[in-house]
């Protein structure tokens, strides 16, 4: 499952996991390959060779305000 949620809390804010996309990145519930709604890969800030994969929670995107798509998407 994929989807456009909320914007995204900071990168340096989030855990290993949030930033792997093995825990929901609001709410930091894990996640199993599975289960969680695809958050698009994106570039990190200031090192756009490197990119993290946010997922998130099936629940959490329900009381997320509409997110910014990742950069460069149409």
């Amino acid at each position: 499952m994929t989807g456009n949620m909320g914007a995204l809390p900071a990168v340096e804010a989030l855990s290993e996991l949030q930033l792997r996309g093995s825990a929901c990145v609001w709410c930091t519930a894990p996640l199993s390959c599975a289960a969680g709604v695809d958050l698009g890969a994106r570039p990190y800030p200031d090192l756009p060779h490197i990119w993290w994969f946010p997922r998130a929670c099936a629940s959490c995107p329900a009381v997320a305000a509409p997110a910014l798509a990742p950069e460069g998407a149409t």
